[in-house]
């Protein structure tokens, strides 16, 4: 599925803007004037007449002009007349900040809007969610400090918006720049496979981290995960593996949570990485950032050190790393004073001696992730 015009919207409506900030709500007109966003933004209340100068349309319909990406900020009682508006006009995205679907009983409503959606072939982002972030064409959905620059290569898909807003505030603490960021909230269309599939074949994405709480369709995850981690390093946090983990999922976006078992054994055949809790996600997808060999001679050699990772993400990467995606061999060493030389006198809370440990690859150029060397 081409989500271009998802991620470099030329134009974007902001339904429910508002010049009040606050009341519960992400002011998305606003980040995105913030942002620095260079397309056509047009804010979209019935309440007002003008924000800051700017003009304000009553609704979807009085926009003048083709529109790529709709944000919705209105209660779930005017979602359905919304996505109406938004077939009507054939915006192509339409992004629902709106909680109160699925995750509360109310599933005969996004049955309804996915119906009205695909009369004009308009493809729902959410509901329940905090939408999309593209670096490159400055369109977020967190709060910058300045005009985003510094387009990166990680990419990241979350189903909750706060661990969405952790891992970009988070990245953003450790100096790891984003290329590409959803929330995706109850997935009642697009789902974490499209994201999956597209961002497979974006070439500017080297690294994908992601927070699953369900999935809808099991085979077809399989085989997007499986088409993914033969390209890039795909590094995965489940949600709900633990009973109260599982109540927690489904209250927040109605989510049926599958048997730790099963979603480890999915993992390991496909050969994704799996975290176990947020840090290990965060620090497997830095250590995978650093990984990736690129293009290379017939055969080659790279060293690099992972200063203070904890012995079990270590081993998460290394079982992935062994799995023949990319290298014929590999060996990991222990060094104390290669963590002094990075570290110095910096104080680190480990539960493990301070030393660093040291990776050497062997790898084969068939590609960056060549099927077929090493043990499996």
């Amino acid at each position: 599925m081409d989500l271009q015009r998802l991620f470099s919207p030329e134009s974007v409506a902001v339904v429910g803007a508002s010049p009040h900030l606050g009341g519960g709500k992400m002011p998305y007109y606003q980040i995105f004037q913030m942002a620095g966003y260079k397309g056509r933004l047009y804010p979209v209340n019935p309440k007002y007449t003008e924000i800051s100068g700017v003009k304000v349309y009553p609704t979807l319909d009085d926009i003048p002009e083709p529109v790529d990406l709709a944000i919705v900020g209105v209660p779930a009682g005017k979602a359905l007349e919304t996505v109406e508006a938004a077939a009507r006009k054939g915006i192509k995205f339409i992004h629902f900040f709106t909680s109160g679907f699925s995750e509360i009983g109310n599933v005969e409503l996004e049955k309804a809007m996915l119906k009205a959606a695909h009369k004009g072939g308009t493809r729902i982002i959410g509901p329940n969610c905090i939408g999309v972030h593209c670096t490159g064409s400055a369109v977020t959905c967190d709060v910058p400090k300045s005009p985003l620059t510094g387009i990166g290569k990680v990419a990241f898909l979350g189903q909750s918006g706060g661990m969405t807003h952790n891992f970009m505030r988070m990245a953003n603490s450790r100096k790891l720049e984003l290329n590409k960021v959803v929330s995706y909230g109850n997935q009642i269309d697009l789902k974490v496979e499209d994201y999956l599939e597209y961002l497979a074949d974006d070439d500017t994405v080297r690294v994908i981290a992601a927070y699953i709480e369900d999935i809808k369709n099991g085979r077809r995850f399989i085989e997007a995960l499986k088409k993914t981690t033969a390209k890039k390093p795909v590094v995965i946090l489940k949600g709900g593996i633990t009973e109260q983990g599982a109540r927690a999922a489904a209250s927040h976006t109605g989510a049926m949570a599958a048997s730790h078992e099963i979603w480890t054994a999915v993992m390991r055949q496909n050969h994704g990485i799996e975290a176990v809790n947020f840090e290990q996600m965060v620090d497997l997808t830095m250590m995978s950032l650093r990984l990736h060999p690129g293009s290379r001679e017939d055969t080659g050699r790279v060293q690099t050190r992972l200063p203070g990772c904890r012995r079990r993400d270590i081993r998460a990467l290394h079982r992935y790393i062994l799995s023949g995606r990319f290298i014929a061999s590999g060996a990991l060493r222990w060094s104390p004073k290669a963590y002094q030389r990075a570290h110095k006198q910096r104080e680190h809370q480990h539960h493990e001696p301070r030393g660093s440990w040291v990776l050497r690859l062997r790898f084969h150029h068939h590609g960056p992730y060549h099927r077929g060397h090493g043990p499996r």
